[in-house]
């Protein structure tokens, strides 16, 4: 996985979550939250490195931010492999978030 791929899924992500919202109403935070949380990349161990890694490749920046945000979601008690997924769902939550609200800015 590149940090492209990383990007394609989040605006996937983004807009599927984007046509729920136009086709059922809701809130998009929890549709977010929702869509993230099954995604491949955060639940399998393997994927989930694979993510975390590009970005850190990638985007210190982003990879910076969600390791601060994740920080008060750890207790220690963590494998190291459980501790991947918590940082690929932040990266990933951080990144369609921001996907859909260019999508709102753009569209207002």
């Amino acid at each position: 996985m590149n940090y492209q791929e990383v990007r394609t899924e989040a605006k996937e992500i983004s807009e599927a979550v984007i046509s729920e919202v136009d086709t059922y109403g809701g809130d998009a935070e929890e549709l977010i939250h929702q869509a993230v949380d099954g995604n491949q990349y955060v639940i399998y161990y393997s994927r989930a490195w694979e993510l975390v890694s590009a970005v850190r490749r990638y985007d210190q920046s982003l990879f910076i931010d969600a390791e601060g945000s994740v920080s008060g979601m750890l207790d220690g008690s963590e494998t190291l492999d459980q501790q991947m997924t918590v940082m690929a769902y932040e990266i990933l939550r951080m990144m369609v978030t921001h996907e859909y609200e260019q999508f709102t800015l753009e569209a207002a």
